[in-house]
């Protein structure tokens, strides 16, 4: 009886990780930035401008979405990178009022999570990051990143692949919008 339960138990794990519901967000940092960070930045949390609360659908037809909101998750990571090399970042929920020699902001553009087969998910995510100065845009970069994997349990998660995808975006963008903070 006992090892029916538990071979139940170990069923019902192995499908509900890959059954809709809630994605935890979290970001491992890729150690993007590199070199000199001159000046302050004020860092403004990203608008999410997706049409749909949902991040997909499962083969079943539920809906999965992130458990808390993108765009503050994409420029917590973004605040993170440049944090850890020690760049004077502030960051701010709306923009306006902060001294800083530039401000940063963004927009989440699309973010997605799908089934591609019985047990490999996709996830897409594309980014707009905007950079500025005195209230104008002196940058502005469009990172997108799709990452594919198995999602089995004890090899990947879902939410390892978002964090692996925004990963892929900001290693891209960010030595980017460094070196334009550079030359101000």
């Amino acid at each position: 009886m006992k090892r029916l339960i538990l071979i139940g138990a170990m069923l019902l794990m192995i499908t509900g990780c890959a059954s809709g519901g809630i994605v935890p967000l979290h970001y491992t940092p890729v150690q993007a930035v590199k070199g000199d960070c001159p000046g302050v930045v004020s860092l403004i949390k990203f608008e999410d401008e997706r049409t749909s609360e949902e991040l997909g659908w499962t083969k079943e037809g539920e809906p999965v979405r992130a458990a808390g909101d993108l765009g503050e998750w994409v420029a917590r990571a973004v605040f993170t990178e440049m944090a850890n090399d020690d760049c004077d970042v502030r960051y701010h929920e709306m923009e306006g009022a902060f001294p800083a020699d530039a401000e940063l902001k963004g927009q989440v553009l699309r973010a997605s999570l799908e089934p591609t087969e019985k047990t490999a998910w996709k996830a897409v995510l594309q980014v707009r990051f905007e950079l500025l100065r005195d209230g104008k845009t002196i940058y502005a970069e469009k990172g997108f990143a799709e990452v594919e994997k198995p999602v089995l349990p004890g090899v990947a998660s879902r939410e390892d692949l978002l964090d692996e995808a925004l990963g892929g975006v900001i290693d891209v963008v960010l030595p980017s919008i460094m070196r334009e903070l550079r030359s101000l």
